[in-house]
């Protein structure tokens, strides 16, 4: 169990800070974008940036499925199944990389024509997509070794990679952007993150792979069969989960125009922060999850997605509140006050990343459970319903349409999906303690208070936008952290270092 949560913590971080990073990286890289290219180039930019973040789930799935399957296998001992899954999942990945570069420099010839571009700006968007395109194919090849890694509880190093490259990613842009560099500073940047990154596989192979495992090593006939049987319904949920989440600037960009996407980006920027920062509790239990429902300790998988959906939930909660009472503030000092989209949107922004991100939690665990295919075609139920309704209602009510497209599938599919989750679980766990009512309660009554706030005040000083933050995430917490019993653990872990909170971790 301890190894378990270890290993999650170590994926959490990771997640979290290359989140960090790379909010950072925006918040001071998309100005000089923005002066340097103008809106137009770089709205362009976003739509077919957009495509790039789809090649990122071209994996087809087999990822996660390894994740699943290695997960499953060392949770029985069995080094020789864990052996053959890497090997032969990494295997096809990293053919599908080699599709992917081709396909990618391909289609980087139709992008400037799609978005009207031409001369110097289509060249340098074409150059840009081509060096995006080629390093992310090595970003998902180190994403299948970090599967293996989640998979068998060895997430350290390539945690730690992941955050160095994404590091050198942005000191290599900003140093370009500044020189005057262009779009082509974003393209250099890749190509820095996937050098470090090959590095760190590199190492991870040679330090992290027992005996054991090496000796069982092959591209193995079996594995190619079950992974040509279920590879069509875990591809699904990968490009379902692209289409719901990587498709908004683009649909933006072609139904309303470039120009508008990058405005709808700089309104959302803060937003997406919060949602990948809350995402990495979601992306980091995948492994241990699995590995818990495999294991002699699988009747507490009920509690213990109870505890994950209350951690996730509650962060989610914490800075949607901070972005709704601080976007205005956030969007004037950072771009200037005419960039501002209103409160309603921003309002909308907020929930949606509750509500879409906790309706992925339920589905990805329902999958680490063993219902893959079952749960990837939920995905892309939820995908087909999200997108039809982004374009329908993006077309008539305009931009607020869009997020208000992923609230309302979200909300379906995260009914449907908790259900399936929580009745699998009470077949081997008899006892059920739903999250209380006043912590549904205190997350809306923290929302409403900061929409109130963010209504009635604003300032054009980073100093209010920090220490506001910073303030509501506190009072927040507080106000959160006594109405949940999933979160008794993390109420005694503060108070066990702030004696002054004692009296407030007692069950």
């Amino acid at each position: 169990m301890t190894k378990r949560r270890t290993s999650s913590i170590f994926v959490m971080a990771g997640g979290g800070m290359q989140s960090l990073i790379v909010g950072l990286q925006s918040i001071i890289l998309i100005p000089i974008y923005v002066r340097q290219v103008g809106e137009r180039l770089y709205g362009a930019w976003l739509g077919s940036g957009d495509v790039l973040s789809w090649m990122l789930v071209s994996d087809l799935g087999i990822t996660n499925l390894v994740i699943q399957k290695v997960a499953a296998a060392h949770g029985a001992g069995d080094e020789r199944d864990v052996g053959r899954w890497f090997a032969s999942g990494t295997a096809v990945v990293a053919a599908i990389c080699a599709i992917l570069c081709a396909v990618g420099i391909g289609a980087s010839f139709a992008f400037p024509r799609i978005f009207g571009l031409q001369g110097a700006e289509a060249d340098a968007l074409r150059r840009t997509f081509v060096l995006a395109t080629v390093s992310t194919s090595v970003v998902i090849l180190h994403t299948a070794f970090y599967g293996y890694a989640r998979g068998v509880q060895r997430t350290g190093l390539l945690s730690a990679t992941t955050v160095v490259s994404t590091l050198l990613q942005f000191a290599i842009s900003l140093v370009l952007a500044l020189r005057g560099f262009g779009l082509l500073a974003i393209g250099y940047g890749f190509v820095a993150r996937a050098v470090v990154q090959v590095i760190g596989m590199a190492i991870f192979f040679a330090r992290e792979v027992p005996a054991g495992v090496r000796a069982n090593l092959r591209v193995d006939r079996e594995v190619l069969r079950e992974l040509g049987r279920t590879v069509p319904a875990t591809a699904v949920a990968g490009f379902a989960f692209a289409a719901m989440n990587q498709s908004e600037l683009l649909i933006v960009s072609l139904l309303v125009g470039p120009a508008a996407a990058a405005v709808f980006m700089l309104n959302r920027k803060a937003i997406e922060l919060a949602r990948a920062l809350s995402d990495s509790v979601t992306f980091g239990t995948y492994g241990a999850y699995a590995h818990l429902v495999a294991s002699a300790d699988r009747g507490r998988a009920l509690n213990v997605y109870r505890e994950i959906l209350s951690v996730r939930t509650a962060l989610a909660v914490l800075m949607a509140a901070g972005y709704v009472a601080l976007n205005r503030s956030f969007v004037s000092v950072w771009v200037g006050p005419e960039k501002y989209v209103g409160l309603t949107l921003t309002a909308l922004f907020a929930v949606q990343s509750i509500m879409a991100g906790n309706a992925f939690l339920a589905n990805y665990l329902y999958r680490a459970a063993g219902f893959i295919v079952e749960g990837s075609m939920l995905l892309l139920a939820e995908s087909v319903l999200r997108v039809g309704l982004m374009v329908g209602l993006c077309l008539w009510l305009g931009l607020p349409g869009v997020p208000l497209a992923g609230i309302a599938s979200g909300a379906v599919f995260l009914l449907v999906t908790h259900r399936k989750l929580r009745a699998f679980c009470l077949g081997f766990q008899a006892a059920d303690r739903p999250i209380s009512p006043a912590f549904w309660g205190v997350c809306a009554g923290l929302l409403a208070a900061c929409v109130a706030l963010g209504a009635g005040y604003m300032s054009r000083h980073w100093l209010y936008v920090f220490g506001a933050g910073s303030g509501i995430l506190a009072l927040g917490a507080v106000a959160l952290a006594p109405t949940n019993a999933y979160l008794a653990r993390y109420r005694a872990a503060v108070a066990s270092r702030l004696p002054m909170l004692r009296g407030a971790a007692a069950p």
